[in-house]
């Protein structure tokens, strides 16, 4: 059991992070090439949605459950983990909201709003690679 909840942990990691580092490098190509890129960016941040989402939660869970069973859930980096997948999942939501607008046509091009949606997303990217750094600190010193 304990194997399994490790598997999806780490496959919601993934496709938390690679997900995530995939739109930020896809993303600025598309607004650049395409005439209609808040639609296309729409449909595609949507769809990522239907997987990342749930990844955050899937996270949530079998972290709280595995470090339970361990004993860690003093530890620093399990508390950094937990504040920071909370801060990843407000962030996420202002984001998607934020996204919604834009592809609805309601944020004109060059906005803060829009700009501030593309720092949300590098510092959702951020926010992972640092709950990554304390999960490869927590494997190695507990």
């Amino acid at each position: 059991m304990w194997t399994m909840l490790r598997f999806l942990h780490l496959s919601a990691a993934a496709i938390w992070i690679g997900g995530q580092a995939l739109l930020l490098l896809v993303a600025p190509a598309i607004r650049a090439e395409t005439a209609d890129a808040s639609s296309l960016l729409g449909s595609i941040g949507r769809r990522f949605g239907l997987v990342s989402i749930p990844s955050l939660f899937i996270l949530l869970g079998t972290g709280v459950a595995q470090a339970n069973h361990l004993g860690l859930m003093k530890t620093w980096e399990v508390q950094e983990k937990m504040t920071t997948l909370g801060l990843i999942i407000v962030l996420t939501f202002a984001h998607a909201a934020i996204g919604i607008k834009v592809s609805r046509g309601e944020v004109a091009e060059g906005s803060s709003l829009r700009r501030y949606g593309r720092w949300i997303s590098l510092v959702n990217f951020l926010l992972g690679l640092s709950a990554l750094w304390a999960a490869a600190s927590l494997a190695t010193n507990h």
